[in-house]
């Protein structure tokens, strides 16, 4: 009986020392498979006395075509959960910090455009298609609170001659609510630093397909941030006609 009871122990042992590895490895593949984009965490922290997460160092990389390496660098997400409801397979987040440094936009001389790797994450429904499910045993994903802080979005067009380089340092800092699926959280965020940019005006990516649905899931999101976009884009390629004789905005 000893013996089982010292085995029991131990293995829990190896459990909680284990568990950072286990979740990291976890999360980036679960990324991965929602991005379809190579990426690394440095580091990732479980609390073992509160409902807690760390992530540090988080890096979502271009496909390895691309003759710069990184996407998205994320240094700092901190998430809050409830413990209890993970026993019915419910990760419900209520309170979640993200802060994303820097998101590069890039077009290269073939025409590449590293943007367009987020095509499985506009065509996802969202009506919450990860949470409304017939399985009985799928997860179910919320974030109550999302504190989002956004640095800087640069683009580079490298099909031209010379390329076109231009960097917009946003220092957006927004709280959002009811997020109720993965996709949902990653289109959000992407949406959120390239709206205020003029990208959409110097590419054919249109952020429709990623707006679509937000409003009416995110309703503490200013309508006037969703619906003047348009407006501000219009004015971005005026001054870019401006600024850049030569300019069609095609």
């Amino acid at each position: 009986m000893k013996k089982i009871f010292i085995i029991i122990l131990v293995l829990i042992a190896v459990v909680l020392l284990a568990r950072n590895v286990l979740v990291k490895w976890s999360l980036e593949q679960g990324i991965q498979q929602l991005t379809g984009l190579p990426l690394s965490i440095s580091k990732l922290e479980i609390g073992l006395l509160e409902p807690r997460i760390q992530i540090q160092g988080l890096r979502i990389l271009n496909p390895p075509s691309y003759h710069q390496a990184l996407m998205l660098d994320v240094p700092e997400i901190y998430v809050r959960y409830e413990p209890l409801r993970l026993l019915r397979r419910y990760f419900f987040v209520t309170e979640a910090r993200i802060h994303l440094r820097e998101l590069n936009v890039i077009k290269e001389a073939d025409g590449q455009f590293n943007l367009n790797a987020f095509k499985n994450l506009k065509r996802e429904s969202t009506e919450g298609s990860d949470v409304k499910t017939s399985k009985p045993t799928a997860w179910k994903f919320y974030v109550d609170t999302l504190q989002l802080e956004i640095g800087k979005v640069s683009y580079q067009d490298l099909s031209q001659s010379p390329p076109l380089v231009k960097t917009f340092d946003l220092d957006l800092k927004e709280s959002l609510q009811q997020i109720n699926n993965p996709r949902m959280l990653l289109r959000l965020i992407i949406f959120r630093a390239l709206s205020k940019t003029s990208i959409e005006t110097l590419t054919n990516f249109s952020l429709n397909e990623l707006k679509n649905g937000l409003f009416n899931a995110l309703p503490n999101i200013p309508s006037n941030a969703l619906r003047k976009t348009s407006d501000v884009l219009k004015k971005s390629e005026e001054s870019l006609k401006k600024l850049l004789p030569g300019y069609s905005g095609e």
